[in-house]
């Protein structure tokens, strides 16, 4: 097992020599549907002390921590996207480099105005996402079995920098500070003691420390690879947002699909219109493993876009000038169109 420990040291090793660039405050990047088909779920830190066990990655060499680049806050309804230019490709260990629509924008609104609050809110913000138990309820000398028979479910978390960083700290060696423990190690890693203190900004993450503990069970270590449980957006869904043209929301949506990209039910043009006969047109062409079962709810008229004009709206559209209905067999493309043609109708153009 020392092994292990030795391949996964240089990859805990490299992340603590990283220089932090940010951090958000949503999680939107996590596929909830894919996780809770695997029986995750989401970790909340209580306010008070927390013990957790952190799970490792199957990848020997990988860091126990999935690190991503996220945009936050994108657009009027403050979407959340993976980076897909930053984001690190870990079958290359380099940025994906894909298109990402709020890069380009954060480039464009640059070239003009330097200065613009814009060009920092979209710099993309690094997170971690962690598997992990919740080991609160289990005793300091809890056995290997005791661990098993305890019914703690494989969490997922959305961790901050600050919260990763409290970890790989209290992992050095205080004198010559090099990384000495993988707190993941199955067999020889740590729970990891933390306490909350402060709820939503004013959170404070502090007294981190170490505790001795017994083996993982091997029962807990069937976790997924950590992308399996990543949402990576569509660039055109990316776009509408970044130029502030939001998706249409469900009146009940609780936020669950913010920023699925593919796996969206809802698709908007240009000028901001819901176009779902397009999206009834795509919705098989989608991967299997995003494609939602069924509707989950009844959607709502879109949110006026901030640069519309705004005598075109979803909920002030004269009568004469509302989209045709899509005749059966018409594709995506055609509806579209057709809705678009009506709307610059409307406004004289």
């Amino acid at each position: 097992m020392s092994e292990v420990v030795n391949e996964r040291m240089d990859a805990i090793e490299h992340e603590g020599e990283k220089q932090v660039r940010g951090q958000g405050k949503a999680f939107y990047f996590v596929d909830r549907d894919a996780a809770e088909r695997c029986g995750i779920e989401q970790y909340k830190p209580k306010v008070d002390t927390n013990f957790t066990t952190i799970l490792p990655p199957r990848d020997k060499k990988q860091f126990y921590a999935r690190v991503v680049m996220r945009h936050d806050d994108v657009g009027v309804n403050e979407e959340t996207f993976l980076c897909m230019r930053e984001t690190i490709d870990l079958t290359t260990g380099k940025p994906m480099g894909k298109p990402c629509a709020c890069c380009e924008k954060r480039e464009r609104v640059a070239e003009r105005s330097p200065e613009s609050p814009l060009v920092k809110s979209l710099m993309p913000g690094e997170r971690y996402l962690f598997l992990l138990k919740d080991t609160s309820t289990l005793a300091a000398n809890a056995t290997e079995q005791e661990m098993a028979n305890s019914g703690s479910k494989t969490l997922w978390y959305d961790a901050s920098p600050t919260w990763k960083r409290g970890i790989t700290e209290v992992s050095r060696d205080p004198r010559t500070r090099k990384f000495t423990i993988d707190v993941s190690n199955p067999d020889t890693g740590q729970t990891v003691i933390f306490t909350r203190n402060g709820t939503g900004q004013q959170t404070k993450w502090e007294s981190f420390k170490l505790e001795t503990r017994a083996p993982i069970p091997d029962c807990c270590l069937f976790i997924p690879e950590y992308d399996e449980l990543l949402l990576f957006p569509d660039y055109e869904m990316v776009k509408l947002a970044a130029e502030g043209i939001p998706p249409a929301a469900s009146e009940e949506s609780t936020g669950r699909n913010r920023g699925r990209g593919e796996t969206s039910d809802t698709k908007v043009n240009e000028d901001g219109i819901r176009t779902d006969a397009a999206a009834a047109t795509t919705a098989d062409a989608r991967p299997a493993r995003n494609r939602p079962a069924a509707a989950e709810s009844t959607a709502a008229e879109p949110t006026q876009a901030a640069d519309s004009a705004p005598e075109t709206t979803a909920r002030n559209r004269p009568a004469d000038t509302a989209p045709a209905n899509t005749e059966p067999g018409q594709s995506g493309d055609a509806a579209m169109d057709a809705i678009r043609q009506n709307v610059k109708a409307a406004r004289g153009r």
